[in-house]
């Protein structure tokens, strides 16, 4: 029975003087530029550079076992690379309007089933003072604020709160850390898709607020000018 491969003979000094190079890349500045200067760097120390496609079949005779390591190493290395700055990306890069219409529909899909709750005196001048710290009740007219409820937030949103103005408007108060791209402190309108409803957005971050309602709401928007 042949012996079993123990763990010490699965490196040589090459693959440790290449680990250790790809450990002491900083991150994440120029990383992939670093990583590969550090690669050949590691590799050229050592006399080595990768077999050219007319050595791969002496390779593959020879070092195969040491260059099928390095090569995963390697590769590994780079697609940890690719999958981390893809995943800080998606994580940290702010949303599209489209992706912030597509949780606003989600979140109205399911308002029909909130527990709406009436406002004390003290609670509307609390909600009311904090719209008016935003600017949101400055760039609206002739809306009145009736009940509020909190909603169960989807993903990429850490908190949702919904107002109702008029009955028929509903306003949601959103916590968005990663902010929304092309919003400013101005009402703007999203690009809704539905010709029955309108829908205005602007941002203070890490809050947005998203105005929805019929048609009829563009009649309660003020101008941009008049703000």
């Amino acid at each position: 029975m042949p012996e079993p491969i123990r763990e010490k003979n699965l490196y040589d000094d090459t693959d440790r003087h290449l680990m250790a190079a790809l450990q002491a890349v900083e991150v994440p500045a120029g990383l992939r530029a670093r990583l590969e200067r550090s690669l050949e760097t590691a590799l050229h120390e050592q006399g080595l550079q990768a077999p050219s496609h007319d050595q791969s079949s002496k390779s593959a005779r020879t070092d195969s076992p040491i260059w099928n390591r390095r090569s995963a190493i390697a590769a590994a290395v780079a697609a940890g690379v690719g999958g981390l700055a893809f995943g800080f990306r998606q994580i940290w890069q702010p949303l599209s309007q489209g992706q912030l219409v597509t949780l606003t529909q989600q979140l109205l899909n399911g308002i029909d089933g909130a527990t709406w709750q009436d406002l004390t005196e003290a609670d509307a001048l609390a909600v009311k003072q904090s719209l008016q710290d935003v600017g949101f009740l400055r760039q609206v007219r002739n809306v009145a604020l009736v009940r509020f409820s909190q909603l169960q937030p989807p993903s990429n949103i850490q908190r949702a709160k919904a107002y109702k103005f008029n009955e028929e408007f509903v306003l949601l108060d959103l916590v968005i850390e990663r902010g929304v791209q092309r919003l400013s402190t101005s009402l703007t309108e999203l690009p809704w898709g539905r010709s029955d409803t309108v829908a205005f957005a602007m941002s203070s971050a890490p809050r947005t607020l998203v105005f929805v309602g019929p048609a009829s709401l563009r009649d309660h928007i003020l101008p941009a000018q008049t703000i």
